[in-house]
């Protein structure tokens, strides 16, 4: 075994372990997701291929380098986390590159050249939060000396996302003729986080850290730490022992990856002393929670469920990945836990207190659907701890959080069937249905494709029905039901309806047309890839209404025969493509016949639907030129389901001649006129966490005029582009600043500069005044100033977003000469959120300190905190809160005395918005006194007062509605491109993600009720 120092990025790592090396390597991705809308321009970079290096130039990745010996470098530039998971390997000497390969998991890689050998075996680790390769058996050999034997190196790649799909989850909505994702980011709702303590297990200062657990919850990467810091990391798969020098050993009993947590069990836990080996744990377990040193102690969290005797039952999480789906519970007695258990899908759980039964429930469902998450408990019993009588009896409990999409369908008797939301992760897919009546709720079921379901009202046989396809779109989600019977609640042998179908449909679809005859249209609506083979959703109107819809795999025949059960139209399903950015469907043997006498009207005909906007992504991939002018083009890839496919074109003079969709690892060969001119394999598809590849191997091209060859590529590498959408307007500069004190009467121009063209709209204290069109600056005069405080707002919008500019315009209404200033800024946000207003001063020259007043009307808002701004250091502040009669008294000091002329914080002042929708409460600054150097005591010449709105939950550009702009708006705080605002956390989690912009899109598109 080596013994030496390798190094990385310049920086020494080294380990005692005589067996592996730790080399952690920080890979920093900016996987971004956008709601933004409209047509951008991919990456400016300059792409030439290089076949002889194999390599893409001017491509941007990240390189991570491993230095092995003789000047010999391993990059591995890029992970596709998309199942076999991948990675892009590079090897160079002395920068000079070797090799580039693309490997999956569980492969050996090989390179040998004049008497130097490497080999080594990848072994990937995808995890929820950060993503490690292992690089095992690694040999180098060089003239024959062996001088890396058999070591491990550990990379650690952490990155801000795990999976492949939702990289390129953008809303093209307003592209016309492209696929709208933004109804794919909407994901289940997180259960509220657990709380709890970590307690330390292990003797003589060791101790179990979880890193992270893989996505798919089958093992957890683990590290051992003591005071010299960390002895040993590595992966364990569940079901496996983990031994560590004789000093310690445990099993991985389970993994549970939760919506809010990740935890591990393990048990046999025995650790043996350094000094004696004698054994100091003994067969002990623990819970450990992903990224705390020790035990976990659970206390609560989750929800709750009021027992009775003063029990508590905690629903703490689900865990619903690909192994059995599982729930946390928690037990609590008078405060205090009592049991925690990890359960599966269809098990029971009891609780003993002193060997007497307590506690006994059956885990019927879990339930993960688009936007709510939910655990039903049946057959639940509570017997009392003091005489054992039964205190509930065959009850049932429902745990819900996350908002349903509910749709629903009126029905007779003032009864309605409601689909809340569909699953479509659990093995097979499955819907929550609701029977209500008067709009009260009777009963819910969760029902898999395929079942029955029975509806009761007090005992009497109210509805009947089958549930068929449920179907995962792009765009909209559908579940079918059939053969459905409602009965009278008043006579059971009444049928109010009789083997009647009905759709269930959650969202909407624009859907892509083929006109036919006879005013009859064809849409191909939208496509589910979730399940393999890809299913299309097909609608056929007459005169635009629609009069059939229905749900057919790749492969399968679709028939649509009208009301006369006359055969009308029929197609096979040849090809369905779901891609990063565009879908495909082709269908062959299409005949239409006539309504009027079944003659054909259509013949043996072969339709394939595009999108308008193909060649706009087209463009942004690597094309292949070859010679007698062939072109190979790469379109789209689609990466969900195994094998992944690839939608490729061929050209010839700029005409295509080919167009087919490969899978990974199949051949292609193309022939014109009985000559074969192009064969080749397709090797690979990759999406990784920056590039996306395709790899052929062994490329031959023909020339068609002789058969000579022409070219040949061992191995080529083609990088499809990812869409960048536009980013949203930014107002660069304007003018004034943004406080302004003018004299009665005074002319007063505001002016904004945009780094794009936008339409202006610009308000005087929220009434609109002026509107500019399409333009990248934009003015406002004012000519004839009314005294009093007017807010100033200029408001730039266009398809990528909104930008918008306020101004506080003070107007004398005699002449003046301002000397020191006091303001408190106004603001607007909705019901029960929490707002920060300013305190700020100008003009001032050595003042020690202020005393004030201020007043609000504490119906609409309450003081929640007062503290000192960090503009001037040394201040300290002494609030008296009085928010019953709706007063605030506020000393502040600073004995490093303040000077500035511009106005500058000093004061902020956080408020809880309390009123309702409308109401607005003036911020009154009163009894205002400066403290000059000495101490002494002035009134400041100017004070300005301020206001607080309250408007609508959502509502941030403050047009008194939830729209577009205010989605857009929220997009852009997740993507960074203006500053974070608290209020649009509406998940809760302390932050603006993707989960808030999914939800105001849900919101403005009615699939959800509240925000």
């Amino acid at each position: 075994m080596i013994h030496k120092e390798i190094k990385i990025n310049h920086t020494a790592v080294s380990n005692s372990m005589n067996t592996r090396r730790i080399l952690i390597l920080m890979l920093m991705t900016a996987s971004v997701f956008v709601l933004s809308a409209g047509v951008g321009a991919a990456e400016d970079v300059n792409v030439r291929l290089d076949p002889t290096l194999n390599k893409i130039s001017g491509e941007i990745e990240n390189k991570e380098v491993l230095n092995l010996e003789n000047g010999y470098t391993i990059k591995i530039t890029d992970i596709d986390k998309d199942y076999p998971y991948k990675i892009r390997l590079i090897l160079e000497n002395d920068s000079v590159e070797l090799d580039n390969k693309i490997i999956e998991t569980e492969n050996e890689y090989s390179w040998n050249n004049n008497g130097d050998h490497i080999t080594l075996n990848v072994e990937i680790f995808v995890g929820t939060g950060m993503d490690v390769v292992f690089f095992n058996n690694v040999y180098q050999i060089s003239n024959g000396n062996t001088i890396i034997d058999n070591e491990t190196f550990t990379i650690i790649y952490s990155s801000g996302s795990s999976g492949s799909l939702n990289l390129n989850a953008v809303d093209y909505s307003n592209i016309e003729g492209s696929t709208t994702y933004s109804k794919n980011l909407l994901q289940s709702s997180n259960f509220p986080p657990a709380s709890g303590y970590s307690q330390e297990f292990l003797k003589e200062n060791y101790s179990l850290t979880l890193l992270q657990v893989d996505v798919d919850g089958n093992k957890a990467f683990i590290s051992l730490s003591n005071n010299s810091g960390e002895v040993y990391n590595g992966v364990v798969s569940v079901g496996e022992s983990c031994n560590y020098n004789s000093l310690l050993s445990f099993k991985l009993d389970k993994v549970f990856v939760g919506t809010s947590s990740n935890y591990i069990e393990i048990t046999n836990i025995y650790q043996y002393s350094e000094i004696d080996s004698s054994v100091i744990v003994q067969n002990e377990s623990a819970l450990l929670l992903g990224g705390l040193n020790g035990k976990f102690i659970l206390t609560g969290g989750g929800l709750e469920w009021q027992l009775e005797e003063n029990y508590k039952l905690h629903a703490i999480d689900i865990d619903i990945a690909g192994h059995s789906r599982e729930a946390m519970l928690l037990i609590i007695k008078d405060g205090t836990p009592v049991d925690y258990t990890i359960i599966s899908v269809s098990d029971s759980y009891t609780y003993y207190k002193n060997e007497n039964l307590i506690l006994t429930a059956d885990l019927e469902t879990i339930f993960s659907g688009e936007g709510v998450s939910m655990v039903r408990l049946n057959h639940v019993y509570q017997y009392s701890e003091d005489t054992g009588e039964t205190l509930l009896s065959d009850a049932m409990h429902l745990y819900s959080v996350g908002d349903t999409r509910e749709v629903e369908w009126q029905l007779n008797q003032n009864y309605s069937l409601s689909a809340m939301d569909i699953d479509s992760k659990d093995t097979s897919r499955k819907v929550w249905l609701r029977l209500k009546k008067d709009g009260n709720t009777l009963e819910d079921k969760i029902v898999y494709s395929g079942d029955n379901a029975i509806f009761f009202d007090s005992g009497t046989l109210i509805l009947d029905l089958n549930v068929g396809t449920i179907f995962d779109g792009r765009e909209a989600d559908l579940v079918f039901i059939s053969d459905v019977y409602q009965y009278s609640e008043t006579n059971e042998n009444d049928i109010l309806l009789e083997n009647e179908p009905h759709i269930f449909i959650f969202g909407s679809a624009t859907g892509n047309d083929w006109q036919l005859y006879e005013n009859y249209t064809l849409s191909f609506m939208d496509i589910d890839i979730k399940e393999g083979p890809n299913q299309v959703w097909l609608r056929i109107k007459k005169n635009g209404v629609p009069v059939d819809d229905n749900v057919v795999a790749q492969g399968e025949d679709y028939k649509y025969y009208n009301n006369n059960s006359m055969l009308l139209f029929e197609g096979y399903i040849k090809s369905a493509f779901g891609g990063r950015y565009l879908d495909l469907l082709t269908l062959i043997n299409a005949n239409q016949y006539s309504e009027v006498d079944s003659t054909p009207l259509i013949t043996d005909a072969t339709y394939s639907f595009y999108p308008e906007n193909v060649e706009h992504f087209m463009d942004l991939n690597e094309k292949l030129s070859l010679n007698e002018n062939y072109t190979i083009v790469p379109v789209d890839i689609q990466v969900l389901n195994y094998p992944d496919t690839l939608w490729l074109r061929l050209y010839k003079d700029d005409v295509m001649v080919d167009e087919v969709l490969l899978l990974e690892k199949q051949n292609y060969s193309y022939y014109s006129a009985g000559q074969e001119i192009i064969s080749t394999n397709l090797d690979v598809i990759f999406m990784g966490m920056n590039t996306d590849l395709i790899k052929f191997e062994d490329l031959y091209q023909y020339s068609e005029v002789d058969g000579s060859l022409l070219n040949y590529y061992e191995d080529l590498l083609l990088r499809l582009g990812r869409f960048i959408p536009p980013s949203a307007p930014a107002i660069i500069s304007f003018e004034p600043t943004t406080f302004i004190i003018d004299d009665l009467g005074a002319t007063r121009k505001f002016t904004i500069f945009m780094d794009q063209s936008a339409n202006v709209n610009w308000y005087i204290n929220g009434t609109e005044i002026q509107f500019n069109e399409s333009v990248s600056n934009a003015e406002y005069t004012n000519t004839s100033a009314v005294a009093g405080t007017w807010i100033i707002s200029a408001i730039a919008n266009n398809v990528n977003g909104i930008a918008m500019q306020n101004w506080t315009w003070t107007v004398m209404a005699e002449n003046y000469n301002i000397g020191e200033f006091i303001s408190i800024g106004s603001a607007s946000a909705p019901v029960n959120s929490t707002i920060t207003v300013p305190i700020s001063v100008a003009n001032v020259t050595n003042f020690s300190g202020i005393y004030l007043e201020l007043l609000y009307n504490s119906s609409v808002a309450i003081v929640s905190s007062v503290n000192t701004n960090e503009s001037f250091t040394g201040s300290g502040i002494t609030p008296n809160v009085d928010n019953v009669n709706g007063i605030t008294s506020i000393v502040l000091t600073n004995p490093n005395l303040i000077s500035t002329s511009a106005e500058t914080p000093v004061i902020d002042i956080t408020f809880i918005l309390t009123g309702g929708f409308g109401s607005s409460t003036s911020l009154d600054l009163q009894n205002v006194e400066f403290s000059d150097a000495e101490f002494n005591p002035y009134t400041p010449a100017v004070v300005v007062d301020g206001q607080i709105t309250v408007g609508i939950k959502g509502d941030f550009n403050g047009n008194g509605e939830v729209d577009i702009g205010d989605v857009a708006m929220v997009a852009f705080m997740v993507a960074g491109n203006v500053p974070e605002d608290l209020n649009a956390d509406f998940n809760g989690n302390g932050r603006v993600d993707i989960g808030d912009a999914a939800k105001i899109a849900a919101y403005l598109a009615g699939n959800v009720s509240e925000l």
